[in-house]
């Protein structure tokens, strides 16, 4: 039984310390909150189902591991699901994007998060360069 590892990478995001709307300062807070969080999932059904999370079409149930928290004056403190921000309304085929995991050929599958999202949605490239990491470890 293959185990797996979801790793958010924003490290390569433009993000700014300070923007004038406090909507787009809180999507820059929140990039920056959910670097390298990471999820262990012990079954390729567990894996579908952070997936199917982490892009909204399944509920967040409650839990600590669920949920981060950004604080500023802008916005004060707002608790997020750990998920694609906003309505993400893209569709990826998720067992087509995990097939060389699964098949072995790959260890490492790196979905960009513009994936997630409808082209209209995406602006200004603020998600350029960031992934959700997908990696084989058993």
């Amino acid at each position: 039984m293959s185990k797996f590892i979801v790793l958010f990478n924003t490290a390569a995001a433009k993000t700014k310390a300070t923007r004038r709307g406090w909507e787009r300062q809180l999507i820059d807070d929140f990039i920056r909150a959910v670097h390298r969080k990471q999820y262990e999932c012990d079954s390729y059904e567990v894996l579908i189902a952070r997936l199917k999370l982490i892009d909204g079409s399944e509920l967040m149930p409650e839990g600590p591991e669920n949920f981060i928290e950004v604080e500023k004056k802008q916005y004060g403190k707002q608790r997020l699901p750990i998920k694609m921000y906003g309505i993400a309304q893209g569709y990826i085929p998720f067992d087509k994007v995990l097939k060389p995991l699964v098949e072995r050929t790959e260890s490492s599958v790196f979905i960009p998060f513009r994936n997630f999202y409808d082209m209209r949605q995406i602006r200004n490239g603020l998600f350029k360069r960031c992934f959700v990491e997908v990696h084989r470890v058993a």
